[in-house]
């Protein structure tokens, strides 16, 4: 498990599917993903889950400040409390990386 400011996290306890675009299997992945260009030029990350879009926006993401950014945790940490909706959260983390400049990678 691992800590984020002195709390235990519920990354490591839940995986919730990222979008509804199908039925995920038991790691919580569907078919929807979202690949990204990293801090490192040419290199890319897919991410197929609310847990781990929210773990790269808590730990990896370039920008550390922004309205889009502070959306998309909120949104990806309801998802994972079972507040909120995923789709919604996929939106967000879209958005944030729109506002930081981050590559998607259709």
């Amino acid at each position: 498990m691992i800590l984020i400011r002195g709390r235990a996290s519920i990354l490591e306890r839940e995986r919730r599917p990222f979008a509804f675009s199908g039925r995920g299997n038991e790691q919580g992945r569907v078919g929807r993903t979202i690949t990204f260009e990293t801090h490192k030029l040419g290199a890319y990350l897919t991410i197929s889950s609310t847990a781990e879009a929210a773990r790269v926006l808590l730990d990896h993401w370039p920008a550390k400040h922004g309205k889009a950014l502070k959306r998309a945790k909120a949104t990806c940490l309801a998802v994972l409390q079972g507040n909120g909706n995923p789709e919604i959260a996929r939106k967000a983390f879209l958005t944030a990386a729109e506002e930081a400049g981050v590559l998607i990678r259709d």
